[in-house]
């Protein structure tokens, strides 16, 4: 009988355990162990001087189902030129002032880098101070686009936007960040004129001073629709099922 209570005591001693081990595990867990969540699609400018992506939306919303608060996020979108000629690449404004003013808007809830072949073009964390002109201190800004590199007739490049996520924030401005954030590229062929400068086009008069020519978008632009759709769903997600959590603790702990 002693033997079976020892027992029975040892038993449930052991199950008391791993019951306190498994809460500490789902508790700590979300914050622990900050995750690098990632995308990438190819944007070919092919022999035919046609945009070409191969962007997966069920791919994007693979990789963002389990992103919450504390990970980072990782878009990278790899260029190519199969054409004959030499091309300029440029990327839409619009995506970098996004980031801009939900950053600041957010207080902070979040930093991002721009980067192309791993180099930075743009952070949140180094520009900046009194001076400050945000996106416009980006080399090759032309109003909605701005200048992203010349690639050579079968040159390839990569340009990523790198996110980290405030671990601790209840702001969910980077989630209303990414559901605005539009990627879009153009591409033209090169003139030999200063790189990051598109061609004027004529005014109405005929004369070469107009606003600037009109370059071809991708169907990235198209596509980012379907995918920012994925990103918000996946942080709503992820923003309820966070304060669900922190209501049942707080009960608990009543």
């Amino acid at each position: 009988m002693t033997k079976t209570r020892t027992l029975v005591k040892w038993f449930g001693t052991f199950v008391a355990t791993c019951a306190v081990a498994l809460a500490c595990s789902l508790g700590f867990s979300s914050t622990a162990y900050a995750e690098t969540e990632s995308v990438s699609w190819n944007v070919t400018y092919s022999a035919e001087k046609q945009m070409v992506s191969d962007y997966n939306q069920e791919s994007a919303n693979q990789a963002l189902s389990h992103m919450q608060p504390g990970d980072s996020f990782t878009m990278k979108v790899n260029l190519r030129n199969l054409s004959d000629t030499s091309t300029d690449w440029y990327m839409t404004s619009e995506a970098i002032k996004t980031l801009e003013e939900g950053a600041s808007a957010s207080g902070g809830a979040y930093t991002y880098t721009l980067k192309y072949n791993g180099n930075e073009i743009y952070s949140s964390n180094t520009v900046g101070g009194d001076n400050s002109q945000g996106f416009k201190e980006i080399s090759g800004v032309t109003g909605k686009w701005f200048y992203v590199a010349t690639l050579g007739s079968g040159d390839t490049g990569a340009v990523t936007i790198e996110m980290s996520l405030d671990g601790e924030t209840q702001d969910n401005a980077y989630m209303n960040t990414l559901g605005k954030l539009n990627v879009a590229f153009a591409v033209e062929d090169s003139t030999g004129t200063t790189a990051g400068q598109p061609v004027p086009d004529p005014d109405d008069n005929g004369n070469g001073d107009g606003a600037g020519s009109t370059l071809p978008k991708t169907m990235d632009q198209v596509l980012m629709v379907l995918y920012i759709v994925g990103i918000v769903a996946a942080l709503v997600c992820t923003i309820v099922s966070l304060r669900s959590l922190r209501k049942i603790r707080k009960g608990s702990d009543a």
